[in-house]
């Protein structure tokens, strides 16, 4: 990558010469492949936070505590806009995967603290040993038609979220902002 053309002056001080341009043209595709990655990881790792922070309030409350869901979907819908995903098809269907995965993530740590609680444990090494399968069967032994409504509600929220959601306010700024 080519960010500039160093030379020595008179006062033997190095100087960045402006002869050459910052990213020269063959490094755009790199630019915007590492900008891509560092949205992915970013959107990703909000994701698993998001499902761990559900996970620590249905802790306090008490209980699974599915209506967390649909602010779950409002926070991954706003986090995706937040990284520069525009609302369409993509976020549509990019907004309910990661609302499922972060529902999932809920899930595994809610089983581990479930069965940590019972069996005295500690957290982590519970997590790390239950296996999906096992966490899987305690999921579903806890879920009721209610939860799994949430959830569906929740999912059908991204969605619609993800495809309209900041749409015409977004494209409409920066006329407003000429006009004044």
């Amino acid at each position: 990558m080519t960010l500039g053309w160093v030379e020595h002056s008179d006062t033997e001080h190095l100087q960045v010469s402006s002869k050459l341009p910052l990213l020269a043209a063959d490094d755009a595709v790199g630019f915007w492949g590492g900008a891509l990655v560092l949205i992915f990881v970013s959107v990703l790792l909000g994701t698993l936070c998001i499902g761990a922070l559900w996970s620590v309030l249905s802790a306090i409350s008490g209980g699974w505590s599915s209506t967390f869901a649909l602010l779950a979907a409002l926070a991954i819908v706003a986090m995706l806009q937040f990284n520069g995903v525009k609302a369409g098809f993509w976020r549509a269907l990019l907004a309910p995967f990661l609302l499922a995965l972060s529902m999932a993530y809920q899930a595994y740590i809610q089983a581990a603290a479930t069965v940590a609680s019972q069996m005295g444990l500690g957290l982590y090494e519970t997590a790390r040993s239950l296996g999906p399968e096992f966490a899987f069967a305690v999921v579903r032994a806890q879920t009721d038609m209610t939860m799994l409504m949430f959830y569906a509600a929740a999912l059908l929220l991204a969605a619609v979220l993800g495809y309209f959601w900041f749409r015409r306010a977004v494209s409409n700024a920066p006329a407003k902002l000429a006009r004044k």
